[in-house]
């Protein structure tokens, strides 16, 4: 073929890719480097064609060539490396990115690619380096400043995401992409409102965006705009219909309204969402449905922390009575208590074990605690007046109250504290500061006693806060391990006159008992959802109040409540 003739056709194969025209740009590079085997750039363009295909066996050989007669061009071995992770190779690779780095140290599309490459391992630190050595290398390239606000965020330095995206965002202005992430650092540091604006402004250069109508929904949720959301949810799913992220976050917006009979289809999906938090149940058993009333064995398994598993608990004794047997699986804390409690259903026992390791032949179905309350309480008006269902060790309690008035006096009123949540998201939240709680601590007549688990910073100041021979602001029960079997725990509940909390284990343990409990509830992202939005009752638990915190205000409006409301509790 003449040699104008393979420059035409080389110019056509590039116009071909160019507008989307793969099966002829494909065949006409094929001929131009047929003809010319060691031109690199037909070979670069054949590559890149067959990379676009899907071919990426095909393209792997064409870059492999390439490389083979332009070792020296760094931009060869990174098209060969992003072929090679198209292939799964991801050593082969890396070693390519590798050797684009050792020819070149600033070559700035290495480094990005291999960030990205540790970034999947979960190799952060490494990659967070590669992404700050390609911002240093082409401080102009948006996307090293964005690779590396990604990085940041994930490594929950969210100060610094939002500084490394808002210079991304200086530098390209008209990506939507990078306003997109740097709303969710935003969002991350608690400034939701803030992040809305930068949702609008990706909406505003890529409208109908569904991940951004989604992310908006998110933070209006945050910002206790439930209604709002709602409709953003909608949009989004129009546009996406089916996204199983976005379906499960706007199921939650409803369930948090208390429309449970629109969020529970939809919720059911949430171990498809994003979230990391959604368990899957990964055995070899179907699901337990309402069809199968009395037949089968059910192996029932919890996907949640400690209290969900309490207030589930309420509706075990229900759902017995549909099953031919039940292994309830949770963790050891709670065998003791829910035995006891539980011991006149003959055809229930708890199992503490992984679900994922246990020997499945015992059982014909399986559920989630989670799937049991969609199937038992699927609208608001399903729920009957709730009654207690763990019981208390009577006489162990009357001792622990014994002990109490002996130490203390009688004539006062014996009130539990709980200030602090352990909840690596959201403890901080929903954690009541020292100068809040003090409102509390100022009514007199009471004897506080902490059933604070865990490790609070705040403890040693609130034991320390009494004058001298006053005896402790806040007493501790010598011999009950607040963070051991949640059976101790529980007695000392019993010995109480009410418990004072935050959403915790220890209030799920309250409530279910029937123990008198006000709980102060969170706003926002910190509440659950069963909580729901209004109300200062709660359809899971007779004996709990509730003192809701409104959003964008301290604890401090709460704890005064509560502390009126003491202090002629006190009197009583």
């Amino acid at each position: 073929m003449a040699p104008d003739k393979l420059h035409q056709n080389y110019k056509k194969a590039v116009d071909h890719f160019q507008a989307g025209r793969l099966a002829q740009a494909e065949k006409l590079a094929r001929q131009v480097v047929e003809a010319l085997p060691n031109n690199p750039n037909a070979l670069n363009l054949l590559g890149a064609v067959l990379q676009r295909r899907g071919k990426a066996k095909d393209a792997v050989a064409a870059f492999t060539q390439l490389c083979s007669i332009s070792p020296r061009v760094p931009q060869a071995h990174v098209n060969l490396g992003n072929a090679l992770l198209d292939l799964g190779d991801a050593s082969g690779a890396t070693e390519a990115f590798e050797a684009a780095l050792q020819i070149d140290p600033g070559f700035a599309a290495a480094a990005l690619n291999l960030g990205a490459m540790c970034q999947r391992e979960g190799e952060l630190e490494r990659a967070l380096a590669l992404f700050e050595h390609a911002c240093r290398s082409q401080p102009e390239l948006h996307l090293a400043h964005y690779n590396k606000g990604i990085c940041l965020k994930e490594m929950g330095r969210f100060e610094d995401a939002l500084s490394a995206l808002t210079d991304a965002v200086k530098i390209e202005p008209g990506d939507p992409g990078v306003y997109l992430e740097r709303a969710n650092a935003l969002s991350d540091l608690r400034r939701d409102e803030e992040a809305i604006e930068d949702i609008k402004k990706a909406l505003r250069l890529k409208p109908d965006w569904p991940n951004a109508l989604g992310n908006w929904g998110t933070f209006l949720c945050r910002l206790d705009r439930h209604r709002d959301a709602l409709e953003k949810f909608n949009r989004c799913l129009d546009l996406a219909p089916g996204d199983a992220s976005n379906e499960v976050n706007r199921a939650l917006a409803h369930l948090a309204l208390g429309e449970l009979e629109q969020g529970w289809p939809a919720y059911r999906r949430r171990a498809e969402s994003y979230a990391p938090f959604y368990k899957r149940f990964t055995g070899d058993l179907p699901a337990w449905t309402d069809r199968n009333v009395g037949a089968c064995d059910v192996l029932v398994w919890t996907e949640q922390g400690l209290g969900d598993q309490i207030l589930y608990a309420g509706l075990l004794e229900e759902f017995a009575g549909k099953a031919k047997s039940v292994a309830w699986a949770c963790p050891a804390k709670l065998i003791d208590v829910f035995t006891k409690s539980f011991a006149h259903l003959t055809n229930v026992r708890f199992v503490d074990a992984d679900i994922n390791t246990l020997d499945l032949s015992p059982f014909d179905a399986q559920a989630s605690m989670v799937d049991i309350a969609a199937d038992l309480r699927p609208t608001s008006e399903s729920f009957p007046e709730p009654r207690p269902y763990l019981e208390v060790d009577r006489a162990a309690a009357a001792e622990i109250r014994k002990s109490l008035e002996a130490r203390y006096g009688r004539g006062k009123k014996f009130v539990g504290l709980s200030w602090a949540s352990q909840n690596r998201l959201i403890g901080d939240l929903k954690t009541v500061p020292a100068e809040a709680l003090q409102l509390i601590l100022d009514v007199e007549g009471v004897q506080f006693v902490s059933l604070q688990y865990g490790q609070s910073v705040q403890t040693a100041e609130l034991l320390a806060g009494a004058p001298p021979d006053s005896g402790p602001t806040v007493a501790l029960v010598d011999g009950i391990d607040l963070n051991g079997p949640l059976s101790a725990t529980l007695n000392l509940l019993g010995a109480l006159d009410l418990f004072i909390s935050v959403s915790n284990t220890t209030a799920h343990l309250a409530g279910a008992a029937g123990l008198p409990v006000w709980l102060m509830v969170p706003a926002g992202r910190a509440r659950l959802w069963y909580w729901f939005l209004e109300g200062s009752s709660t359809p899971w638990y007779r004996s709990m109040t509730l003192f809701r915190q409104t959003h964008g205000e301290s604890w401090s409006p709460v704890c005064h409540s509560i502390a009126s409301a003491l202090e002629k509790f006190a009197k009583t």
